[in-house]
């Protein structure tokens, strides 16, 4: 189970809330979105998790790359 705070969020390209299961790693779950396919993580760390981690590692372009990647940045299959 995550120790950290955590947000549901709807699919990131088409904004419906309706999902099923893709898969289950390290206390976090890859979701399938049942009206695009798009894959992405639900729930997902909050977006201020995220920002302090990679600020602590001094560096804008991977905070970048890492809201884009919990946001959901995984192409349809």
């Amino acid at each position: 189970m995550n120790q950290f705070e955590t947000e549901a969020i709807p699919c990131p390209l088409c904004e419906k809330d309706q999902y099923r299961l893709f898969a289950e790693e390290n206390g976090f779950r890859a979701v399938k979105c049942d009206f695009c396919g798009l894959i992405y993580v639900n729930p997902r760390p909050v977006d201020e998790l995220i920002t302090e981690a990679v600020k602590k590692q001094g560096c804008i372009a991977r905070l970048m790359a890492a809201k884009a990647w919990w946001c959901g940045a995984c192409l349809p299959t």
